[in-house]
């Protein structure tokens, strides 16, 4: 898939056409080998799904166990006793403000807004979570290998794009450094 554009090479300007030469064989690799990569990790899925599966519990398992022993080493323990005493600075500095003519005059001026907003966030929160019960029970019914290699080529699709778009920016930042040549 290592592709040079024709528009490329009818460029006269040697430099310029090197340019876009080299940008055009830069991106070309770099989208195939994600294809191509991507494809067959996409296939793997589809006739082995126990690899992904298993591989992400192995996965989740060591995240899991790795958290557990931050948490209990002299490190993670400095790190929580930090955190606490930071929320309390902040949470102490938030009452004395709160406590502020200012405070409380913006917060006159601010509350019908917020309010509103409010019962419009309760109305969106209920209807994604009935939106995610209904894209949850359809999930539900589809096999694992469909899902698995479906995320995959969504992930390889996401990627080819934005390969893609990065190429034509940077052939865009190439003709604007030749333009008046």
């Amino acid at each position: 898939m290592i592709n040079v554009q024709p528009s490329s090479l009818k460029i006269t300007n040697p430099e310029h056409r090197k340019e876009r030469v080299k940008n055009d064989l830069k991106y070309s690799w770099a989208m195939g080998s994600a294809a191509g990569l991507g494809t067959a990790a996409a296939i793997v899925g589809f006739q082995q799904p126990d690899v992904y599966v298993n591989g992400a519990k192995k996965a989740a398992q060591f995240v899991k166990t790795q958290a557990a022993n931050a948490q209990n080493s002299n490190v993670g323990q400095k790190a929580i006793k930090t955190a606490n005493n930071v929320a309390q600075f902040i949470k102490g500095k938030a009452t004395k403000i709160a406590g502020t003519n200012a405070f409380n005059k913006v917060y006159t001026k601010i509350s019908p807004a917020l309010n509103s907003m409010s019962t419009k966030w309760t109305g969106l929160k209920t209807e994604v979570g009935k939106m995610g019960k209904t894209v949850s029970g359809f999930l539900s019914k589809i096999p694992t290998k469909y899902k698995i290699a479906g995320s995959i080529a969504l992930a390889t699709l996401a990627l080819v794009t934005k390969l893609s778009n990065d190429h034509a920016y940077n052939q865009g930042k190439i003709d604007g450094r030749y333009e008046n040549q």
